[in-house]
């Protein structure tokens, strides 16, 4: 089985197996949410990408929170 996503607790990166990299940050209004920004994308892009990115952001999200909720507390 080949893994989907990478997360990077330190640099607060989302990274897909098919070249998507996302970068997640606190929200400006300090309200516990995130915003993300697409920092790099499958190359070549093709019309099936396209199609699918909404989908592959909303799932980098929830792969990075789900990250933080099984990241060990010390």
């Amino acid at each position: 089985m080949q893994v989907e996503w990478t997360v990077d607790l330190i640099a607060n990166t989302v990274t897909h197996r098919d070249g998507w990299i996302f970068q997640l940050k606190s929200h400006p209004d300090d309200d516990g949410g995130l915003t993300g920004e697409c920092i790099a994308q499958p190359n070549p892009m093709t019309a099936e990408h396209m199609a699918h990115a909404p989908r592959i952001a909303r799932l980098a999200g929830e792969a990075f929170m789900m990250a933080l909720r099984n990241e060990p507390r010390h």
